[in-house]
């Protein structure tokens, strides 16, 4: 009886340990991870170590306050906001400390002592409201409003604060909050000072040891009581915020946190569902943080910097890497945690500044302690998803658990030493087949389970003459294996090698079809499955090319480097291949020493993409794996990069981004079934999910930040009289949409940038500058541009920017710029030039009429007078040697002969004189008066003479103007021609033409009489008189030609053609 009773209390005291261990709270897993932070203090240009606070911009902009003032971070640099003295608007300490954001995107800040403030973006100025100073400030996210706690939560009221016309100008800074239980009706107990809000407008927090919650209607402003918990807390209160809650925004979820424990708390009842206890001595954090991710970060002011997972128990030691002997915080203290947008976690230092930890590089998991080791080769998977490698051993991986499972330690295998590069393969059922595991006796190979236990034993001597007589099999496809032969042939040329692709039956054995190909390169296949298609079966060589079978075609093809043909591979030198995704029948890729390569095994054609002509990061391609949404993966001596093939763009990925090492392993690469990648290399094994590099793909602001004139750069001032060179911004440039500048600037510059702070140098910047730009530039990672000598005119500078994650923001940022003309460029000057040339042209127009008037005066007053005073004397004297003459019966025959030449002499000039009156005179200056002087001097020769002259003209010719010249030498020419016909030719009959063709004066006078033999006798008559030489000299002055035709008992012919712009 007492041994049953004995028995039944062990039963009992058993079972009440289990429920113990049940009802108890268990301690979390405490682990240790090093992470590398990269550091901002005064060197990076922030104005003082000493941090409390920062707030994130809608742009992106990082806003840190510091004790010597307040500064703007970009990811390039840092802006500084310092107080000016006597500058009521400018900053008002040096102690700034932002806390809100509101929808306005402007900056509430409060100070040690001297109150809070509102920064205006819009205009860079500083306005203190009516806030405490001690009160802690914090934005609604729901709702346009703002939360502030001083000795009691109240509520801001932003549409109070802002003009209601528009929303960006500040109206009111006085009474702008009103105590909580004022605006929410309804509220029967005031909130403890640590509140939570959920996105379900639910408020929380616990008072005393009851825990309240609050239903929130903003639209009525009322609250109603959803539950209340009583004596919900029993633990002893923590330090620094009573008991603490903290909200997951991404899960919905609540947490506890009490003095050495957690509790995750049910959202809809309140009830704790579970709790863990804290490794011990780990109590009263300081500072916390829900990070995007739902872990928690804590600050201990003797621990130093912590993190633990709620869902999955575990908490974090995090140590930098700089300095991972001990937890750095716990000896340089920290003043708080905050998390931006693009998930990076600030660790704000009292003295050190600002501490920035990038979880973008938690994508990629890793099997491994550090960057030197160990080297992970030869990736196998089993069909339960475990992963088999090669490190020192055979390691059994679960990377779904991401932990090692099991260990197969060679060094120990049968007591003897290991060799480590020795070649591993796994069987379809998961064996591992090794070879030369015996030091001693390297002709074994061994087959082993998972578990390191042996299963066969075989001399390698054994195996080599199984695979020359059978073959080894590369893949299975359906219901038959392809195997592998190689037949050796010797022929007069030396040895050569059969290759033989045969089709077996799997269950029988049976060749169904077999293949042959004569080479001297050996090939080979340690692809997975997939890498073959349908098609297309792909051997590669190691320094030799790959050789491709089609199915289809049954027929193989060599693809090889050929150096004198860059139609051919890049490289001999094959570390993998891939069959396209999208055209697994026609393209594959190939991994070359020599960069990347693309067949299209449809024509042979090859493409090659390097790093000289592309951003792959390196020419060296260990590894290829396509995820599943048809882009490349590969592995090379300098990360891992990811390719699209359909836009040909590059996303590189290095050890600031989360890889252990950059350099990776030959045959080390595989994918899972659901997706995972895996490449090994010399810092250990990188697994990712591709997706997760997928996610939040949304671009980042693009801004125009910064304006430099001739090399100086212009700041916003709101001193008026403040200017470079007459110019001065108008608002701060993100405010400013248009910028005109004078023509004398000569050098303009932009600085932009891309507000993705996780990693700025990955960030690239393409510009076009409209109307000057035809197509767009790209900067790659430069984020300023340089403009020299613009033409005075309006242009568009569009800036399009992409963050780390290779998304481009096509939208981008927008400036336009208008260059002012100089004021010999400007309408006005252009019109008055115009006026004053239109003014001179019609002056001197005006002065040639009027000059041509007065020469036409001229010239008639000069007729008039020859005629009247010069024609009246000789006349007069004509007259007396005419009356002398008669009178002279006496005389003798000499007086008679002079007093005759006396009157021929006098007749001689008056006829001259006339001629030059006439040719001054303005009133003959068309053809038609040549013509009538012509008749006139006809008349008089018919009258005296026997000759028959007749005188012919084109009526077109009636009202062309002649010029002085042009009358004066072709009546001239007439004359002496028809003299010279009477005096000389013997002739009856003249006739005379004067015609107008094409701008041309044509002057024909033509005789009957004897001529002249030949056109010596024209030159010697030329010699021995004026007549032909006067001729010719006038036609000379007419810039005409004189001909002179003529032949014996024919007559002669002598024509003048002039051009009519002959001026005179």
């Amino acid at each position: 009886m007492n041994r049953h009773k004995y028995i039944l209390c062990c039963l009992v005291f058993a079972a009440f340990q289990c429920c113990a261990q049940e009802l108890l709270p268990q301690t979390v897993m405490l682990d240790t991870v090093i992470i590398d932070f990269e550091e901002f203090n005064a060197n990076q240009g922030l104005s003082a170590g000493n941090i409390r606070d920062v707030v994130q911009d809608h742009y992106g902009y990082l806003w840190i306050g510091t004790a010597a003032g307040l500064n703007r971070y970009d990811g390039y640099k840092v802006k500084e906001y310092l107080p000016v003295t006597g500058d009521s608007l400018g900053p008002p300490a040096n102690y700034l400390i932002p806390e809100l954001l509101d929808h306005n995107n402007n900056i509430w800040l409060r100070t040690n002592g001297k109150g809070q403030f509102i920064f205006n973006r819009k205009d860079e100025t500083f306005h203190r409201v009516d806030i405490p100073d001690n009160a802690y400030c914090e934005f609604d996210s729901n709702r346009n409003l703002g939360w502030t706690y001083n000795k009691e939560w109240c509520i801001i009221d932003f549409d109070f604060v802002y003009d209601t016309k528009d929303s960006t100008r500040i109206v009111n800074t006085q009474k702008v909050c009103q105590p909580i239980q004022n605006y929410f009706k309804g509220l029967k107990h005031l909130p403890a000072k640590q509140i939570v809000r959920t996105k379900n407008n639910e408020l929380w927090w616990i008072e005393k040891n009851d825990l309240h919650v609050y239903n929130l209607n903003y639209r009525n402003k009322t609250a109603n009581l959803k539950f209340v918990k009583r004596k919900f807390i029993t633990s002893k209160p923590i330090d620094f915020w009573s008991h603490t809650l903290v909200y997951d925004k991404n899960e919905d979820a609540i947490y506890l946190l009490e003095e050495n424990q957690y509790s995750i708390i049910d959202i809809k009842t309140g009830n704790r569902i579970s709790s863990k206890k804290f490794p011990k001595n780990f109590a009263n954090p300081r500072f916390f943080l829900c990070d995007s991710k739902g872990r928690i970060w804590l600050l201990f002011g003797k621990h130093g910097l912590h993190r633990f997972d709620p869902k999955k128990a575990t908490f974090t030691d995090i140590r930098y890497s700089k300095k991972s002997d001990v937890n750095m915080f716990s000896i340089r203290p920290a003043s708080s945690i905050y998390e931006d947008k693009d998930q990076n976690i600030y660790i704000f230092s009292t003295a050190y500044g600002l501490y920035k930890y990038s979880m973008d590089i938690e994508k990629f998991n890793y099997y491994g302690n550090n960057n030197l080791g160990p080297s992970v080769q030869k990736l196998h998977l089993t069909k339960n998803d475990k992963l088999i490698f090669v490190e020192k051993g055979i390691v059994i991986y679960d990377y779904k658990k991401h932990k090692r499972t099991s260990k197969i330690n060679l060094d120990l295998f049968n007591k003897e030493e290991y060799v480590t590069h020795r070649r591993v393969r796994i069987d379809d059922k998961g064996n591992i087949e090794l070879d030369n595991v015996y030091l001693k006796n390297p002709e074994i190979q061994v087959r082993l389970n998972i578990k390191g236990e042996i299963l066969e034993e075989k001399l390698k001597a054994d195996v080599i003459k199984d695979i020359q007589a059978n073959g080894y099999k590369i893949f299975s496809e359906k219901s038959f294996n392809w195997i592998l032969w190689y037949e050796k042939n010797k022929n007069l040329n030396g040895d050569s090698l059969t290759l033989n692709l045969i089709k077996r039956d799997i269950i029988s054995n049976k060749e169904i079809e077999r293949y042959s190909f004569q080479t001297n390169v050996t090939y080979r296949s340690h692809m997975p499955v997939s890498e073959h298609t349908e098609n297309i079966i792909s051997l590669k060589s190691r320094n030799n090319g790959i050789l491709l079978f089609d199915k289809k075609k049954k027929e193989f093809t060599q693809h090889y480097h050929d150096p004198n043909n860059i139609n051919s591979l890049s490289s001999n030198q094959i570390y993998c291949t891939l069959t396209d995704p999208i055209f697994p029948d026609k393209v594959l890729w190939v991994g070359t020493a020599n960069g990347l390569n693309r067949i299209d095994v449809t024509n042979n054609s090859y493409t090659h993409i390097t790093k000289s002509n592309s951003a792959l990061p390196n020419d060296v391609i260990y590894g290829i794996l396509a995820d599943d949404r048809q882009n490349l993966w590969m592995s090379t001596n300098n990360g891992l990069s990811l390719f699209d093939p359909k836009t040909s763009n590059f996303r590189n990925f290095s050890m600031k981004d989360g890889l252990q090492h950059t350099e990776f392993n030959t045959d080390a690469f595989i994918k899972s079934k659901d997706g995972t990648l895996f490449f090994g290399g010399v810092g250990g094994l990188t697994y990712f999910n591709p997706e997760d590099f997928y996610r939040d793909l949304n671009p980042s602001h693009v801004v125009i930040q910064a304006l430099k004139l001739d090399n100086k750069k212009i700041e916003y001032e709101r001193n008026p009289e403040a200017n470079f060179k007459g110019f001065r911004l108008e608002a701060p440039l993100l405010e400013t949409k248009e910028i005109k500048l004078p023509y004398f600037f000569r050098m303009i510059s932009f600085e932009f940038a891309c507000l993705d702070l996780t990693k700025a140098s990955g960030n690239r910047f393409r510009y076009k500058l409209e109307g000057f730009d035809k197509e767009w530039v790209d900067l790659k990672h430069l984020n300023e541009v340089t403009f020299t000598n613009l033409d005075s005119g309006e242009y568009i500078l569009r800036v399009q920017g992409s963050n780390h994650k290779g998304v481009w923001n096509e939208a981008g940022a927008t400036m336009k710029l208008t260059i002012l003309s100089a004021w010999w460029e400007t309408w006005w000057f252009r019109l008055l030039c115009l006026t004053l040339i239109l003014y001179g042209l019609y002056y001197f127009y005006n002065y040639r009429i009027k000059q041509n008037e007065r020469i036409q005066s001229l010239r008639n007053r000069i007729s008039q007078d020859l005629h009247d005073e010069i024609g009246s004397t000789l006349s007069s004297i004509a007259l007396f040697g005419t009356v002398a003459q008669q009178n002279n019966k006496e005389g003798g025959p000499i007086i008679t002969k002079m007093l005759n030449k006396i009157n021929d002499s006098t007749i001689d000039v008056i006829e001259s004189m006339n001629d030059i009156v006439w040719t001054i005179s303005a009133e003959n200056d068309k053809a038609i008066n040549v013509i009538n002087r012509m008749r006139a001097y006809i008349s008089e020769l018919t009258e005296a003479t026997a000759w028959k002259i007749q005188i012919d003209y084109d009526d077109s010719i009636h009202k062309t103007d002649l010029s002085m010249i042009q009358r004066r030498n072709i009546y001239l020419v007439f004359k002496e021609a028809v003299n010279n016909a009477i005096k000389h030719s013997k002739g009856k009959v003249l006739t005379i033409s004067l015609s107008k063709k094409a701008k041309k004066i044509i002057l024909i006078i033509e005789d009957d009489g004897v001529g002249m033999k030949s056109n010596d006798e024209i030159e010697k008559f030329s010699l021995g008189g004026n007549g032909i030489k006067n001729m010719k000299r006038r036609a000379e002055e007419l810039d005409g030609v004189l001909k002179i035709n003529s032949q014996s008992g024919a007559g002669t012919t002598i024509s003048l053609t002039c051009n009519l712009n002959v001026h005179g």
